[in-house]
């Protein structure tokens, strides 16, 4: 997973139109792809393996162009996170997340289109709503802690190797753990393609459950960051090395050569 405040350096020189463009199809694209293989293989006991494949590669192929979010609750983890030193990060955060959403639903209308099964939100059976608010909320903050500190400026990966099998193997890991339970998600992305995938299809009678995923996803991770900001930030990297990259100023674009 890139750092995000280099991909802003390098994409600010290059200009916003380009930048922007960008960052919203690297995360269609690759949304598209992510949210095929998920209903493609949801009935498939090797859906867990075919989940961490698309992401290894969803993940290290966007890391320096977007920052391989692939998820919204991660999208708006990178904005909290970078607030005050990265600029204009809202923007980015509703030009990622509306591109995942759009990939996504894409996806999920391409697996429908080839007949493949297409799966619903919850319920699930014995999952109350706490339960799965919680188990959302639980993964989520786990993988936003993992991506905070792949990001953090003052501690940067070595390469992207490790991140981009660190990501993947927690949905992985929660693809088993907690798929029974909600399907395992905790993205916000998937679930919002998914019903609007579904309401094209359908109707929409699927909406009424997924404010679940949202709140679960979306609590996780704004609780990842400030725990990661208050309390893990000072134990990864020193705090000076926060103060120097805070004070250092934005790249400026070279002017044009005078003709």
């Amino acid at each position: 997973m890139g750092n995000l405040l280099e991909i802003n350096k390098v994409n600010t020189m290059a200009g916003g139109g380009t930048r922007y463009f960008s960052i919203a199809f690297a995360e269609f694209l690759f949304m598209f792809l992510i949210l095929f293989v998920i209903h493609s293989t949801s009935q498939s006991p090797q859906g867990p393996f075919a989940l961490f494949a698309v992401f290894l590669i969803s993940v290290f192929v966007t890391a320096n162009i977007s920052g391989g979010q692939l998820n919204s609750a991660v999208s708006l983890l990178c904005w909290l996170n970078t607030r005050g030193v990265k600029e204009n990060g809202g923007a980015v955060f509703l030009i990622s997340a509306i591109s995942q959403i759009l990939g996504g639903t894409l996806g999920v209308l391409s697996a429908h289109w080839l007949d493949l099964p297409i799966t619903n939100l919850l319920p699930f059976p014995k999952t109350t709503v706490g339960v799965a608010i919680f188990v959302e909320a639980l993964f989520t903050f786990l993988l936003c802690i993992i991506v905070s500190h792949l990001t953090d400026p003052a501690n940067p990966p070595k390469n992207t190797i490790i991140p981009s099998l660190l990501v993947p193997a927690v949905i992985f890991s929660q693809a088993i753990a907690i798929g029974r339970l909600t399907g395992g998600l905790i993205n916000p992305s998937i679930a919002l393609a998914t019903v609007f995938a579904n309401a094209i299809l359908s109707g929409t009678e699927h909406f009424h459950n997924v404010w679940i995923y949202l709140v679960g996803a979306f609590l996780g991770a704004i609780l990842a960051h400030f725990v990661y900001t208050y309390f893990l930030k000072s134990v990864f990297a020193p705090a000076t090395r926060h103060k120097e990259l805070e004070e250092e100023p934005e790249p400026v674009a070279a002017p044009a050569a005078a003709q």
